[in-house]
């Protein structure tokens, strides 16, 4: 079973069974280890302060329950944080947790996708 970083984006749709989700991704979901960083956590209070998000609460207690790992930010991933896919901190911290996990990363942002890396797999396929 593979290890699968979902970027906050991917979260918040797999989180509301989005249909943007493709078929080919479904399968993929369903045979990994599904991860989430509090980052995309502190993300989403972030959105929603800004009133760009509207999720609800939303606790570890509940990514928990439907199988969901959190994954921290270690020392090694901070020390492999590259400011690659553009100038949200965010989305390069979550690469570099990815690179730190050794699996993959879910994303439908269409910059990070544009970098062709080998470790990225796009949410809508």
């Amino acid at each position: 079973m593979g290890k699968l970083l979902l970027d906050s984006s991917a979260l918040f749709l797999y989180l509301t069974q989005s249909k943007r989700i493709g078929k080919k991704t479904i399968r993929l979901l369903n045979n990994s280890q599904l991860y989430y960083s509090p980052i995309s956590l502190i993300e989403f209070k972030i959105k929603e302060l800004k009133g760009k998000l509207r999720i609800g609460p939303l606790s570890t207690d509940r990514l928990r329950s439907i199988g969901l790992v959190s994954y921290p930010l270690s020392d090694a991933a901070a020390e492999r944080f590259t400011p690659v896919a553009n100038d949200d901190p965010f989305d390069n911290i979550l690469l570099a947790q990815t690179l730190d996990l050794g699996g993959r990363f879910l994303t439908s942002d269409l910059e990070i996708l544009r970098l062709n890396l080998d470790y990225v797999v796009d949410l809508t396929d």
